[in-house]
């Protein structure tokens, strides 16, 4: 009877944690119309698909409606860059998702050509995304060059939204180690019995 209420409890236990894991990511491709550039200096340089940013406050954003993700807490880049930097020169990017930093991209010059990072965040809640890079303080100096996202014919960037694996709930733990508990138990009984009758 012992085992059978042990097992009951580890089959419970595992099938809460089983739903715990992380769900499907939506991966988006930044570019085309809805895609929106700033820069103070030079504002022919986010005529696109190199959308060119140096300055402090610069930006490119890009909204995602309808991803049927109700809230995320994970977002992977994969982005083709355009880099014109300087050797030895660093330009840095805010990424904010939602209106939440979550993240920092920071590169130097020369010669970069992608970037590939995962953030993990506090959820934030959907369906519909707006990613934004914004140039950080000191920005580049001027003729120092700078970094660019490539969309379209240039170069394909990305995001995936979605979710990282949840810790499994306290109630689940709890009902798993004692099944394990208890079959550990039980089998030790068993070979004990087993001595005895020998």
């Amino acid at each position: 009877m012992k085992k059978s209420v042990f097992g009951l409890l580890g089959f419970l236990g595992i099938c809460l944690i089983a739903p715990s894991q992380a769900q499907g990511g939506v991966i988006v491709t930044f570019g085309g119309a809805g895609l929106s550039c700033a820069n103070s200096a030079y504002p022919a340089a986010c005529g696109g698909p190199q959308y060119n940013i140096w300055n402090t406050g610069d930006f490119i954003s890009q909204t995602f409606s309808g991803t049927g993700l109700a809230s995320v807490n994970q977002l992977s880049l994969s982005l083709s860059l355009f880099d014109n930097l300087s050797p030895g020169i660093t330009e840095s990017w805010a990424i904010d998702l939602n209106g939440t930093q979550v993240g920092t991209l920071s590169e130097t010059g020369p010669g970069v050509g992608s970037y590939s990072q995962t953030f993990n965040f506090a959820s934030i809640a959907g369906p519909d995304y707006t990613i934004l890079y914004t140039v950080l303080a000191p920005g580049v100096p001027g003729g120092d060059g700078t970094l660019g996202l490539l969309t379209e014919d240039d170069g394909t960037s990305t995001a995936t939204l979605g979710n990282s694996a949840a810790t499994p709930e306290p109630s689940s733990l709890l009902m798993f180690l004692t099944a394990a508990a208890g079959i550990g138990a039980a089998i030790v009984r068993g070979k004990n019995t087993r001595k005895s009758m020998a």
